[in-house]
């Protein structure tokens, strides 16, 4: 009506060339001011939808009048009916001359800056404001606020890389290490807000109360950074995981762990999710699927579906309902409902790759975000990121939200002066905030206690969205359809297509039938939860012993148990040729033989009271030479009986060792250059070469003809092993060799170099042709030292380890680095592959991590 009036009165003053004599009438304004006030009112009672109402009629009544548009549309904001940009819209559209005072529309704009996080845009209000009105108490509190430093500024975000923790150039030296560095902080509350559960890069979990800030419970069981926790509804239980892939279940009523399950998650972080009883967890395994357990006991129930290829450290993949009978996956094709009584699921949600997945508090329903055209949603039941790539779950389990405590993150908010929006231009909107407070209250809390200060914001800013959303409901019944079966379990047999397709591939692998057998295994892969399966791995590890190796599909990894071990303690590792056995050293004396199908430890020698310097294993696996420095000695031990021979070569002689295939023999490289030939039954040398640098590094061919010698002077000669001759002479820097290693037909060698030049760039590995004698490329990738690389068999490919904690696969035709492999949170020193290309070894200064390689395959 008021613009009905204003349009009149600007008829009447041009037809008659005078103002309109009458005042404007003031019974819409007086209306409007009156439903605005109910609507207010009427949410200090509770009653959301009808103040909803309120606010609509008295829009109906004046669409701009100041106070419905602000306290509206903050209302429609915090609920997510509306973005933030299309709030700011309407204040700013309100015009001049329609009853609202211009300082009071620019004084709500202020505010709703200061609510979303654009401080830039609520100072310049309202330092002007400032100037007009300075005696004015809701401007200067508005000024207070926005001076008090406890607006997080949304628009101002950074970003630091450091290399290594020494390198940062400003104190606290360990703080920034410990929590920049290396700064992910799980955080899980309670569904009532009471209590919240932290883990830390110290391996504690802390136990907080919200309402007094004031830590409640500290304990210590993991041995590295915890990546992962979740507690019961009552604070009685938690489940936390942490880098090395343990997971631990906590009677917190008792501040003990009751139960460690090692090797149990995946190392490079994953979420938990616990039951409100305690009874069932949900993590992501080292295969990279989605696992139930029962944690009181240990006990492995089911392995769901396709592995996840991202391990999403938000929690936003998987979910366990209150009462444990059920378990929400999301996977590429939809979401999965997995009944944990009998392992079977349906599929929800199909066609669209799911994102966001919570139960009802009931259990009964379902609701799944997923890519589709609808109007941007952004979050599920409140899943919202906290600072420093944090995870914050301010969703109550049965479906409620514990009102403002929340943290959010403005890591992808855009820096520009415009409404907030995603990448894909979709404006943002606000996850289930209250929407009964019409004022901002931004004052943080701060629970003490520690180093790195855990925060409750009470602010509600928007968050971006990677995608368009579309959220779904689905209702649940008690017992699931039969579609899908999860993947068995442990050691049981196959079922229904996925056993036929195996059993008749076997059949054809024994006839020689490989084209045949490797499409019917590949159409077992391709059943959802038998991609992975160990019976069918089994058979496709089997051929491919006669296939061809394509490219990489996958890799996953999982730490070795070597007991308690300090910084830098594993100091060799070696594979066998022909047998799944590998050995590694340690600092402590000790040598460990390690099965590689189970990842078990097979034997534990301790024949030295010193460091083991070095250590190998014959072909056939029945002999490992190791060689300790206190006292000097380099011993065989054959393992079937334990028959020991020490032998006592000079001081020197053992500066590296290489063993040959029978075990009766093994080249010693030495300070003066020389290589020795070194008879282990007889304990005497039989042959030398001479004319080489002090020996770093010998790598031989297959057949044991060639050897590939790098020396302390940057120098790699390729030596005839019979003769002794120097067949080619490939040098680099004029720094030590670090690695070297020789193709399987003596054509191609790589090799690092240790440089220690001041200034000097990230060292390339370096490609050298036998039959050219010169350098065919480079290959760049790795920051710092590259301690070792290994060709495949076929030197098609190449794997590199360095002290940048990454392992990296290469092809060597082109240099191009295929795949960058992250498990090792230390730098990586030694690097074994073995020879059927099923594994990696890896040993960094943080232990050794076992990698299991999934190749595609083709049968020629």
């Amino acid at each position: 009506m008021a613009d009905i009036a204003d349009v009149l009165t600007g008829i009447y003053e041009q037809a008659t060339g005078s103002a309109y004599p009458r005042p404007p009438s003031q019974a819409a304004d007086l209306r409007a001011d009156e439903l605005n006030n109910r609507g207010l009112s009427l949410l200090d009672l509770d009653r959301a939808a009808d103040a909803e109402h309120a606010f609509d009629q008295a829009l109906a009544v004046d669409p701009h009048h100041a106070g419905a548009v602000y306290n509206g549309g903050l209302f429609r904001w915090r609920t997510g009916a509306i973005t933030d940009g299309e709030l700011v819209a309407r204040l700013e559209a309100i015009p001049r001359g329609s009853g609202a005072s211009p300082w009071q529309v620019r004084l709500s704009l202020a505010r709703v800056h200061l609510e979303r996080g654009d401080l830039a845009a609520a100072h310049e209000l309202l330092d002007a404001l400032a100037r007009e009105r300075p005696d004015d108490t809701d401007v200067r509190a508005a000024l207070r606020v926005a001076a008090s430093g406890t607006v997080a500024d949304a628009r101002h975000t950074g970003t630091r890389l450091f290399r290594e923790p020494f390198a940062v150039p400003f104190a606290p030296v360990e703080l920034l290490a410990r929590h920049e560095v290396m700064g992910y902080l799980p955080i899980r509350f309670t569904p009532d807000g009471r209590l919240a559960l932290s883990g830390h890069w110290d391996g504690v979990l802390r136990l907080w109360s919200t309402a007094t800030c004031a830590q409640r419970l500290s304990v210590r069981g993991h041995r590295t950074q915890v990546l992962g926790v979740d507690l019961t509804p009552d604070g009685s239980y938690a489940l936390s995981t942490s880098r090395d892939g343990t997971v631990q279940f906590w009677d917190l009523r008792a501040g003990r762990c009751t139960r460690v399950i090692r090797s149990a998650a995946r190392a490079t972080g994953c979420p938990v999710r616990l039951s409100a009883d305690g009874r069932i967890g949900v993590w992501q395994g080292v295969d990279g699927h989605v696992q139930v357990w029962e944690p009181r006991t240990g006990t492995r129930l089911w392995s769901l579906g396709a592995a996840l290829k991202d391990g999403a450290l938000d929690g936003s993949q998987y979910e366990v309902s209150a009462d444990g009978r059920h378990v929400l996956t999301a996977e590429e094709d939809g979401a999965r409902l997995w009944s944990v009584a009998d392992g079977r699921c349906r599929v929800l949600a199909a066609g669209s790759a799911t994102h966001a997945l919570c139960f009802s508090p009931d259990g009964r329903r379902v609701a799944v975000a997923r890519r589709g055209p609808a109007d941007p949603v952004v979050g599920c039941g409140g899943r919202l990121a906290g600072p420093y790539g944090a995870y914050v779950d301010g969703a109550d389990r049965r479906g409620r939200s514990p009102g403002l405590q929340r943290q959010w993150t403005a890591a992808a908010v855009r820096n520009d002066r415009r409404p907030h929006r995603s990448a894909l231009g979709a404006e943002q909107r606000p996850v289930s905030a209250d929407p009964h407070r019409p004022r901002v209250r931004n004052a943080p809390r701060r629970i003490r206690g520690q180093r790195r200060p855990v925060r409750l914001l009470r602010r509600r800013t928007s968050r971006t969205a990677p995608a368009p959303l579309a959220v779904a409901h689905y209702r649940i019944h008690r017992r699931a359809a039969p579609d899908q079966a999860a993947r068995v379990r442990g050691g049981q047999p196959l079922g229904g297509l996925a056993e036929e397709l195996l059993a008749d591939a076997r059949q054809a692998m024994s006839n020689g039938r490989h084209r045949s057998a490797f499409g019917l295994l590949t159409r077992a892969r391709e059943i959802p939860g038998y991609e992975r399966a160990p019976q069918v791995l089994a058979a496709w590890h089997e051929l491919g012993r006669s296939a061809r190796h394509v490219r990489l599909r996958s890799a996953w990894s999982r730490p070795l148990d070597a007991g308690h071990l300090s910084f830098g303690a594993i100091t060799a590792i070696g594979v066998a040729a022909d047998v799944r056995l590998a050995v590694s050293g340690q600092s402590d004396g000790t040598v460990r033989m390690w099965d590689l199908d189970s990842g078990a430890c097979t034997h534990v020698l301790d024949d030295h009271p010193g460091r083991v310097g070095g250590v190998a294993l014959s072909d056939d696996g029945r002999h490992v030479l190791c060689e300790g420095t206190k006292p000097l000695a380099i011993i065989r031990r054959r393992l079937a009986d334990g028959e020991c021979r020490r032998l006592t070569p000079d001081w020197d002689m053992r500066r590296t060792i290489r063993f040959t295939g029978d075990g009766r023999y093994a080249w010693f490289g030495s300070g003066d250059g020389v290589l020795r030939r070194w008879d282990l039954d007889d304990d005497r040398c039989i042959a030398t070469i001479t004319r080489n640098g002090p020996v770093n590094v010998i790598s031989t061919s297959a057949d044991g003809r060639l050897a590939a010698v790098g020396d302390s002077n940057g120098v790699v000669r390729l030596r005839d092993l019979e003769t002794g001759a120097c067949l080619r002479t490939w040098t680099g820097p004029r720094e030590p060799i670090l690695s070297a290693c020789l193709s399987a037909d003596g054509r191609l060698a790589m090799s690092t170099h240790q440089v220690m030049s001041s200034g000097a760039e990230d060292e390339p590995i370096r490609l050298w042709d036998a039959g050219s004698g010169r350098s065919v490329r480079e290959f760049a990738g790795h920051e710092g030292w590259v301690s070792a690389v290994r060709f495949t068999p076929d030197a098609r490919f190449a794997f590199s380890a360095g002290h940048d904690r990454s392992v990296r696969m290469w092809e060597v035709a082109t240099g191009r680095c295929l795949h960058v492999l992250e498990g090792h949170q230390q730098r990586i020193r030694h690097l074994e592959l073995t020879p059927d290309l099923r594994n990696l070894v890896s040993a960094g200064d943080d232990g050794i991590r076992l990698w299991d390689l999934d190749w595609e395959l083709a049968a020629d």
